[in-house]
């Protein structure tokens, strides 16, 4: 399981410089390997 915090995850949203690269990221890992905590569903609410 690989957890990422909710600053690394904005940039999967918002236009950021770094929104290639961790796009690419999350386009290489298996779905069932990916977490989501509820602090961070609550911090993008």
């Amino acid at each position: 399981m690989r957890y990422f915090d909710t600053s690394f995850l904005v940039s999967l949203i918002l236009p950021e410089a770094t929104r290639e690269p961790i796009t690419g990221l999350f386009e290489g890992l298996p779905t069932d390997a990916l977490a989501v905590s509820h602090r961070t569903r609550v911090e993008f609410a």
